[in-house]
């Protein structure tokens, strides 16, 4: 028509991404508003999950941490999600999420192995020390199980000693390179249980 000096003209249109509903809608069995109208609120969504399953006895502690799943797989995760919203098939979508589950229980198993190596270790280390009270060092290295950060008022007030031996205890585990302090200028200098916290962390840096 161009080639002639014929032109059409259509009104545009606004663009709605909602379709309607499509497909089955599933019954909302936790009573959770799942509707996002603010940043990053689904993501509370993702952490409901470990809990319910837990609630429902699935799990004995919530220890799925399915957001790596996602972030290792977010192509397929964002496309799944659009075949939901705009084709109404979940089942694709349930296969995806129950191999998440699997992946990361597995993952979850092998991040717990490591912990317990690890705490061997530093009981070695401990067992290893030529010092008095090893069993108030024993309970600080639980304690910093917990509490991967924490100072020294914190540790003094779980071990009910006086300030030179919660003092000496940290002073212990800093020569052994099992803490390090986060900033050794403050008054209140908190500490950090560094080999511990890597392994934590490990994955949630994708």
């Amino acid at each position: 028509m161009n080639e002639i000096g014929l032109f059409g003209k259509r009104k545009k249109q606004k663009y709605h991404s909602y379709i309607g509903e499509v497909g089955r809608i599933a019954e909302n069995i936790i009573n959770r508003d799942f509707i996002s109208d603010g940043p990053n609120k689904k993501r509370i969504g993702r952490l409901l999950i470990p809990l319910w399953l837990k609630n429902i006895g699935y799990l004995n502690y919530p220890l799925l941490y399915l957001s790596l799943y996602f972030k290792q797989n977010r192509t397929e995760y964002y496309g799944l999600l659009m075949d939901v919203r705009f084709k109404g098939k979940y089942e694709e979508w349930l296969k995806f999420f129950l191999k998440g589950i699997i992946e990361m229980s597995k993952n979850s198993i092998q991040t717990i192995n490591k912990i317990t190596a690890l705490k061997n270790e530093v009981k070695n280390k401990i067992d290893n020390l030529k010092v008095r009270n090893k069993e108030k060092l024993v309970l600080a290295m639980n304690y910093i199980f917990s509490h991967p950060y924490f100072d020294s008022t914190d540790l003094r007030k779980f071990l009910n000693v006086t300030k030179p031996t919660v003092s000496n205890i940290v002073s212990s585990f800093c020569k052994l390179n099992i803490v390090s302090p986060v900033a050794e200028k403050q008054r209140y200098v908190t500490y950090r249980f560094n080999e511990y916290i890597t392994l934590l962390e490990e994955g949630t840096e994708i």
